[in-house]
């Protein structure tokens, strides 16, 4: 019985151990957007319509910037995606 209850415990954290190396591999996705308004946080304006908030960057409006996203490890249905970094781009 005490094989079991091990072989078990070993199997459900190989299975844990794999699911981070999965999303920790594929959470970083880049978007394209506008800056819209300039206050204490920038707010960018992508493709879709989605508006997100950089904060203190300096960015004036009308800058096109690249975002680097993070999926915080969620499927693309769940929406808490966040901001990594914002660079204005060339």
């Amino acid at each position: 019985m005490r094989k079991i209850f091990l072989g078990m415990v070993a199997v459900i954290a190989s299975l844990c151990c794999l699911s981070l190396v999965k999303f920790g591999s594929d959470c970083t996705y880049y978007r394209t957007g506008v800056v819209t308004e300039v206050s204490s946080s920038e707010f960018v304006v992508d493709a879709d319509n989605n508006e997100w908030v950089v904060i203190g960057n300096g960015f004036k409006i009308g800058d096109r910037v690249k975002l680097t996203m993070d999926t915080n490890g969620t499927d693309t249905y769940i929406y808490d995606d966040i901001v990594k970094d914002a660079v204005i781009e060339r």
